[in-house]
């Protein structure tokens, strides 16, 4: 069963990057079939192309045919007027209440009274006060504004066959239900214990959140920085609805069904239906539906008294999982449920036996632990660029700690049901949380960002356990040693910048928002972070600290925010945390919303020195110098926290950089007034994403760059650049690289050359 959803894996791969073949794939089919019936030595191989053949048709039709019809459709539509989009419910609303957010199954899309089909995944952004409709598998239709499928933020993240594509939806009233199907009756259950958990007078962040994410599958109703705490803490297992907490509850009700001696085919009815009422209040959460098939089909096996082993099991669970969806297999986390799920049924055996000095209660659950750990380590540094040493010795300590909050989660959420006072188990399970986030916060600085590994790494650790399993004596020592060593050595490996006698500027693409790197050799200087309007924090996380580490930077020198807005600031909170950096600096402007304050804060809280730069300060890096042309000064009516901006010259061996944040026209007149005949530059960043308010001609003319940097995002709604910053680059014949038509791009900067990069689109 194992080899089979193997191959049937392999078909969906191959049918969903497919363009045709289709024939090919019956007539395999056929001729699979017809070697099963002659039956012989070489069944086996006829199954496997069976399954092979299987997958590939269900890959493409499920997955490639429904991806050229999305396609076809967006060529069809205008993103700048309001769609209405018809599909099924992936999940629940989830996040804080002023920002909502799911995944749908967009079925059809409909504008200006034209309807096309439109079988893609979108993930909608919920806003406004009203309530918004839809539990999963509910049939809804949405009005929504729409756009294509993001870039890909880091290297880590591989192409699928379809894209998310991504929608706003402005108010629930945009919003309806069109049909009910049965599964989704059972969903209201998991709404309805929201509902009533939300509804009960319990602390949000240390009772509600944690139960939500823990019991019933939401975690997304977890603050993101204390989930991201927790997880480095090596504490992720214990709040979030996983496998593990599927395993648990059937290890409680097991243990209860043994203690009140119940027959075992009855316990194991019992144990079916406990599952299935397990999955049912976490919602359908995929990591739970994967590990219950798996324990299903080994006690629907033992009733029937057929010999299935865990292997089989594993193998039959990925395969129902697969036929149901084949874009799971795009999907991270079906790859590390199974990658765990096949290392405790393989690994847990040698691991118990090397672990005999350990009492024999301890034993197994340390193994258990340990050899999840083992199978789901690369791949977390993989997808999550992170390694957490206390996770190591979490794990198995967490068990008690996992199944404590279960109990006490439980008994919060059955109160809340009833409508009965929750109050005592509610504060027993917010003091045991909050130990828990006090010992992840200790804990997380065991934690460390790791660069970006290659994928054939990964899977080479992954293979390196799998001979560990099969093998024994020298073999065994000799691969597990290797899966140490190459697990350490990606772990803890540096990447170094350009060659010292050059240094490189990029444009990191961020989306509406700014973000420059400069590099030499093992320096590194950040100047801005991007970050959403809304100015949350978690921005960094998800897309700027990805882009540092495949780059290599661990470290930085400095950490520049040039005024206080959050399309450049709030990456830079998860840089300050989660980075060495050896200075925080900003510029001598009104400090606008506080950002600039928020940050210092962060700084200083890290230890990291604060500086304010003033015009004329100047600041040595990587053999050069930055000279601040501008910083705060007078205020202008018109824009005033744009033209406070700071604007720096870097000069290092004859060549120019000149940086200038959003700086508009006043602020570049007041840099002129103060030198009239600048030097000419190599590198000028455009100011203030190409808006009609910077980037005056005589500006640009007066530093005459050889090349110009653009940070935008892909059809802003403030249409930046403005026609007429476009046309005064182009009137003077200077090239200019934007980030919303390349994605990533700078210059490589030599003694002789000016060599354009590029990771982004060509």
């Amino acid at each position: 069963m194992l080899a089979g959803a193997a191959m049937f894996a392999a078909g969906v791969f191959a049918g969903g990057w497919s363009v045709a073949g289709g024939f090919l794939a019956v007539a395999a089919a056929g001729l699979a079939l017809a070697g099963i019936a002659v039956g012989g030595r070489r069944s086996p191989l006829f199954a496997g192309l069976l399954a092979l053949s299987a997958g590939f048709a269900a890959g493409r039709l499920e997955v490639a045919i429904p991806a050229g019809k999305a396609a076809t459709a967006w060529t069809r539509i205008d993103p700048d007027r309001p769609v209405r989009i018809v599909g099924r419910m992936r999940g629940f609303w989830t996040g804080p209440p002023e920002r909502r957010s799911v995944r749908l199954r967009a079925e059809t899309i409909a504008q200006a009274g034209t309807t096309a089909p439109f079988p893609a995944d979108v993930a909608v952004l919920g806003f406004g006060s009203a309530p918004l409709p839809g539990v999963r598998g509910e049939r809804v239709a949405l009005t929504v504004s729409i756009d294509v499928p993001a870039d890909p933020v880091s290297t880590r993240d591989l192409p699928t066959p379809r894209g998310v594509y991504r929608a706003t939806l402005k108010s629930g009233w945009q919003a309806r239900v069109l049909a009910t199907p049965p599964l989704s009756e059972a969903a209201k259950v998991n709404e309805f214990l929201a509902r009533r958990l939300f509804a009960a007078r319990l602390a949000r962040e240390t009772v509600q959140e944690p139960v939500a994410a823990l019991l019933l599958g939401r975690a997304g109703e977890l603050d993101r920085e204390l989930a991201a705490r927790v997880r480095q803490g090596g504490f992720a297992h214990v709040l979030l609805a996983s496998g593990l907490q599927t395993g648990l509850f059937a290890g409680f009700l097991a243990g209860l069904l043994g203690a009140l001696r119940v027959p075992r085919r009855r316990r194991d009815v019992f144990l079916l239906g406990g599952i299935a009422f397990f999955v049912l209040v976490a919602g359908g959460s995929p990591s739970v539906a994967r590990v219950a098939l798996t324990l299903g089909f080994l006690l629907a096996a033992r009733l029937a008294e057929l010999p299935v082993s865990l292997f089989q099991a594993i193998g039959a669970s990925a395969l129902v999982i697969l036929v149901a969806d084949p874009g799971e297999l795009w999907r991270f986390g079906f790859w590390i449920t199974y990658a765990a799920s096949l290392a405790i049924a393989a690994l847990t055996a040698p691991i118990a036996s090397a672990l005999s000095f350990l009492p024999g209660r301890l034993r197994m659950p340390v193994a258990v632990t340990f050899a999840a750990q083992l199978a789901a380590a690369p791949l977390v540094l993989w997808r999550f660029n992170a390694v957490s040493a206390a996770a190591w010795v979490v794990a198995p300590a967490g068990l008690p700690v996992a199944a404590a909050l279960m109990l006490l989660g439980f008994a919060v959420l059955g109160a809340a049901a009833a409508g009965l006072p929750a109050a005592v188990p509610g504060a027993l399970f917010g003091a045991l949380f909050r130990a828990v986030s006090a010992a992840a916060s200790v804990l997380k600085g065991a934690a460390f960002p790791a660069v970006t590994p290659p994928l054939g790494a990964v899977l080479l650790l992954l293979a390196l356990l799998a001979v560990v399993a099969r093998t024994a004596g020298r073999r065994r020592a000799v691969a597990a040693a290797g899966y140490v060593a190459i697990f350490l050595f990606l772990a803890l490996r540096g990447v170094r910048g350009p060659d010292p006698s050059s240094f490189s500027l990029e444009a990191l693409d961020v989306g509406q928002g700014d973000a420059f790197l400069l590099r030499s050799a093992d320096s590194a200087f950040l100047i801005d972070g991007g970050g959403g309007f809304s100015g949350a924090e978690d921005f960094g996380r998800a897309r700027l600290l990805p882009k540092l580490l495949d780059r290599g930077v661990r470290s930085l020198d400095g950490v520049l925010l040039s005024h206080p807005h959050p399309d450049h600031g709030a990456g830079l909170f998860a840089v300050l945390r989660d980075l060495r950096v050896r200075a925080f600096l900003h510029g001598d402007g009104e400090d606008e919303g506080g950002l600039f304050a928020r940050l210092d804060a962060e700084a200083s809280g890290a230890g990291i020195p604060v500086r304010v730069l003033k015009t004329g300060d100047r600041l040595a890096w990587a053999g050069g110098e930055f000279s601040v042309l501008r910083s705060g000064g007078r205020p202008f009516k018109r824009d005033p926290i744009n033209n406070e901006s700071v604007v720096l010259l870097y000069v290092r061996g004859g060549r120019r950089v000149l940086l200038t944040g959003d700086a508009g026209t006043p602020a570049e007149s007041e840099i002129l007034e103060a030198d009239p005949s600048p030097a000419r530059v190599d590198i000028l960043k455009v100011g203030h994403h190409g808006s009609r308010t910077s980037s005056g001609a005589g500006f640009v003319a007066a530093f005459a760059p050889r090349a110009a940097l653009l940070s935008c995002g892909r059809r802003n709604r403030f249409h930046h650049p403005s026609p007429e910053t476009v046309a005064t680059f182009r009137r003077l014949r200077i090239p200019l690289f934007r980030t919303d038509l390349r994605s990533d791009v700078g210059f490589l900067v030599t003694p002789g050359h000016l060599l354009l990069r590029e990771r982004g689109r060509p």
